[in-house]
């Protein structure tokens, strides 16, 4: 399931960390898709709200949930091809773009 809607960011976060738990018992990683629908609802979220960590969530070692999105990226780029390739290469580019800009404002 590709989620879209922006009023449920926290939702298909919750649904694309489950579906990973599964793929990396299945498979021994994440499929591209998965990690693209992991970055894309923080993406959303925190267009929306305009803030660096728009919903809680564990962080790791990263100061903010928009550079936890970052870190799914590359592996989504490496695993991917064509319009979907494109896809993850903008929506990296737009994760940089709004850390650097909210990251700036605080």
């Amino acid at each position: 399931m590709f989620c879209t809607r922006e009023s449920e960011p926290t939702i298909c976060q919750y649904r694309s960390n489950s579906k990973g738990i599964l793929e990396r018992s299945w498979f021994l990683t994440e499929l591209a898709v998965t990690r693209f629908q992991k970055a894309r609802p923080i993406f959303v979220a925190a267009s929306i709200s305009q803030h660096l960590n728009p919903f809680p969530a564990s962080l790791g070692r990263k100061r903010s949930l928009i550079q936890v999105a970052e870190t799914f990226m590359p592996g989504a780029l490496d695993l991917s091809v064509g319009g979907f390739h494109t896809k993850c290469r903008e929506l990296r580019r737009a994760l940089i773009e709004l850390n650097r800009e909210l990251t700036n404002r605080t």
